[in-house]
């Protein structure tokens, strides 16, 4: 439980520990396997001083009673407030500490709270998740599906270009030779225009998310429409 412990503080950036045990030595072995985590290794009598300087405090001891407890924390002169984190099994910590101003308690069974709660959101983010990669598979398809209109599309777009290039030039030339480059840009505009206003609702019909079945119905009657042929354009 020490070596999860020390692993999940350096992993989260702590800039010192102090690491107690009965056996200095110990301490010191376990230490040496985290050569970027500043540790301090002393007895564990040295408790009632830690307890007096540390904000947070872990314990995870294999002591039959609670080695921490509302009577040996009262007396301390405490530097700021502090927080006791239990994850030894039996308890180390009693549950009157509570009771001192100032100190904050968990045990494991709270640590399990948030387990369980941390678990229930990550599930219900996961459900989001899985409910947006449903709709944009879904978005996806429609999109994939409408492709099969592309053809139809090129092919009237093209007809009605040509249509429209055709028309442009006769009216060109029956405006004469005064007729300014702006003044033929803005009817070759207007002309680009219109065509696009004609094809817009077509387009959109045929790419729009429906049955396969009513997409080639309708694509069937442009191309009568149209007479558009597989080797046009």
């Amino acid at each position: 439980m020490s070596r999860l412990l020390l692993q999940h503080l350096q992993a989260k950036g702590a800039r010192g520990v102090v690491l107690l045990n009965r056996t200095v030595q110990r301490a010191e072995l376990m230490a040496a396997d985290f050569p970027g985590l500043p540790v301090q290794c002393r007895p564990l009598t040295d408790l009632d001083h830690c307890l007096s300087t540390c904000s947070l405090v872990f314990t995870s001891t294999a002591a039959e009673e609670p080695i921490i407890t509302a009577e040996r924390l009262a007396p301390l002169n405490r530097r700021s407030s502090l927080m006791l984190v239990d994850i030894g099994v039996p308890r180390n910590i009693s549950a009157d500490v509570a009771s001192v101003e100032g100190v904050g308690s968990y045990d494991v069974d709270d640590l399990q709270e948030v387990v369980t709660r941390n678990q229930e959101a990550r599930r219900e983010i996961a459900a989001e998740a899985e409910g947006l990669l449903e709709e944009d598979g879904r978005q996806f398809l429609d999109w994939w599906d409408g492709l099969e209109a592309v053809p139809v599309v090129n092919r009237l777009r093209t007809q009605l270009e040509d249509i429209r290039e055709q028309e442009l030039q006769k009216a060109l030339s029956r405006m004469g030779p005064d007729l300014s480059a702006r003044e033929r840009k803005v009817v070759e505009a207007l002309s680009k225009g219109i065509i696009n206003k004609i094809l817009h609702t077509p387009v959109t019909n045929l790419r729009s998310p429906q049955p396969r079945q009513q997409r080639h119905i309708a694509m069937k009657v442009v191309q009568d429409l149209f007479e558009l042929h597989e080797d046009q354009g």
